[in-house]
C-alpha cells in the first residue's frame, strides 16, 4: 500500500476525476471546494487509482517546473491512470527520459517559436481558412463548423507543419482517435505505439532536403550529434497528437462560446484588434475535457504537508488553476480584455506546451475569420442539442450546426 493509500484513504472516498462541470462553460463544483483545503488532495481516478490532485495555481507552477515530477515511472505497465485512453502515457523513469524529451524540444523549439510562425507559416494558415470558409459560403447553410471548418483545419496545418505525407495521414488520424477513446486501454496503448512507429519510419524516410518538422528532426544535430530515430519519433508523435486534436476542440469551443453570447462576437467583429485579447480569456476560461495532466513523482517529497512517494499518481487540474480566485479576479466572469492574463493553458515549466505559439496563430486566425466571413452565423437549434465527446478523455464537440 503507497503512502498516498494509507494516510489519505477518507479523501478517497468523494467523487472521482475527471469531475464532470454542471454547466456548459463553468468548472466543477467540486474544484472549488478542494482549492480551499490544505495540502494536496488525495482523490480517486476514473479507472479506481489513487492521485494527488494539484488544483490551485501556486502548486501547479511550483510543482509543474519540479524534476520532482515527470512523465517517466519506474514501471509503466503498474502506473496508477487517471483515464483509460492512452493520453498522456507515462514514459519508463530515469534520466533517459528526461534527457530525451529535452533534446528533441531543443530540436524543435526555434521552428515552433512565434517569431518563425509568424514570418514563415502564417499566410499558410490564412490560405487553408479562406479556402474551407469559401467552400461553407458558397454551400450555404445549413454547415457543421466541425466538418467543414474546425477539424479540417486544424488536421491540414499539422500535417503540412510536420511535413506528413498524404498516405500517412488517414491512418495517424485513426489511431488518434483510438488513443483518446476511452474503455479499451489496451488498443489505447497498442495504437500509440502504432504511432510512434509510423513516425519513426516517417523520419527514416524522410529526405533531407525535404521540408516540414519531421526533415528538420532528421538532420538536426544537436552538440554531440544527430537525434536518434526514437526521440524523433517521440518528438512527431507528441507534436501530432497535440497539435490538432488540442486546437480543434478548444476552437470549437470558443466558437460555440462566441454563437451563445452574441454580444461578446459582435464585439470582436467591430474591434478585431481586440481578438488576441479574448482568445487569451477563451483559453483561460474554456478548457475542452477540463485540463487534466497526468504526471508521476519521480522520488519521495514532501509539499504543503503531503507526503508523495516516488511513482504516485499526481494530476494537475488546469482549469482549476485557471480559476484560482487568488490569482484571477472575478475568475467566473469572462473579461475580454482581462490583464494581466498569465493563464496557464499551455502548462508550465519544461514541459510547456511547444505548440502554444502556432496554437494561437490557428486559434486568431479562425476566429478573426470566422467574424469577418460568417457575421450572421447562429446555431441551427437549442445548445442543449450541441453533440459532446463523451468517449474521449480530450472531451470536444461532435457536431457544430450554424445556418446564417
Amino acid at each position: 500500500m503507497s503512502h498516498l493509500e494509507a494516510e489519505s484513504t477518507p479523501e478517497l472516498l468523494g467523487p472521482a476525476v475527471p469531475f464532470p462541470a454542471e454547466t456548459l462553460f463553468g468548472e466543477p463544483d467540486e474544484l472549488t471546494r478542494l482549492r480551499a483545503t490544505d495540502g494536496l488532495p488525495a482523490v480517486r481516478t476514473a479507472t479506481g487509482d489513487s492521485a494527488w490532485l494539484v488544483c490551485r495555481y501556486a502548486d501547479v507552477k511550483a510543482l509543474a517546473r519540479d524534476d520532482v515530477v515527470g512523465r517517466g515511472h519506474p514501471d509503466p505497465s503498474s502506473a496508477a491512470r487517471l483515464w483509460d485512453s492512452a493520453l498522456f502515457e507515462p514514459e519508463p523513469g530515469g534520466a533517459a527520459e528526461s534527457d530525451d524529451h529535452a533534446r528533441w524540444r531543443r530540436a524543435v523549439s526555434r521552428p515552433l517559436s512565434m517569431p518563425a510562425l509568424s514570418a514563415g507559416y502564417q499566410h499558410r494558415i490564412d490560405r487553408v481558412l479562406d479556402r474551407l470558409l469559401d467552400e461553407i459560403v458558397a454551400d450555404g447553410p445549413p454547415a457543421d463548423l466541425c466538418v467543414r471548418l474546425i477539424r479540417p483545419f486544424a488536421v491540414e496545418v499539422i500535417f503540412d507543419l510536420l511535413g506528413v505525407p498524404e498516405a500517412y495521414q488517414p491512418v495517424l488520424l485513426a489511431l488518434g482517435d483510438e488513443i483518446r477513446r476511452q474503455g479499451d486501454r489496451g488498443r489505447a496503448v497498442e495504437a500509440y505505439q502504432q504511432v510512434r512507429q509510423l513516425f519513426r519510419e516517417l523520419v527514416e524516410q524522410t529526405a533531407d532536403d525535404a521540408v516540414g518538422i519531421m526533415a528538420h528532426l532528421r538532420r538536426h544535430h544537436d552538440g554531440d550529434g544527430r537525434l536518434t530515430p526514437d526521440q524523433a519519433s517521440q518528438a512527431g508523435t507528441f507534436l501530432f497528437l497535440g497539435g490538432y486534436e488540442t486546437v480543434a476542440t478548444r476552437l470549437a469551443h470558443m466558437l460555440l462560446f462566441l454563437l451563445v453570447h452574441p454580444g461578446q462576437a459582435k464585439r470582436l467583429r467591430e474591434a478585431p484588434e481586440q481578438i488576441p485579447a479574448a482568445i487569451e480569456e477563451m483559453l483561460r476560461m474554456i478548457v475542452p475535457g477540463g485540463g487534466w495532466v497526468p504526471r508521476y513523482a519521480q522520488r519521495d517529497f514532501a509539499y504543503a504537508g503531503s507526503h508523495v512517494q516516488a511513482g504516485d499518481l499526481i494530476v494537475f487540474a488546469i482549469q482549476s488553476a485557471n480559476r484560482d480566485e487568488q490569482v484571477f479576479p472575478e475568475a467566473a466572469t469572462f473579461l475580454a480584455d482581462r490583464t494581466p492574463n498569465a493563464h496557464i493553458a499551455f502548462g508550465y515549466g519544461p514541459r510547456f506546451c511547444l505548440g502554444a505559439a502556432l496554437a494561437r496563430l490557428e486559434l486568431r486566425a479562425a476566429v478573426r475569420e470566422f467574424l469577418r466571413r460568417l457575421p450572421d452565423a447562429r446555431l441551427a437549434g437549442p445548445v442543449e442539442e450541441i453533440e459532446f465527446e463523451t468517449e474521449k478523455s480530450a472531451g470536444g464537440i461532435r457536431r457544430l450546426p450554424i445556418i446564417w
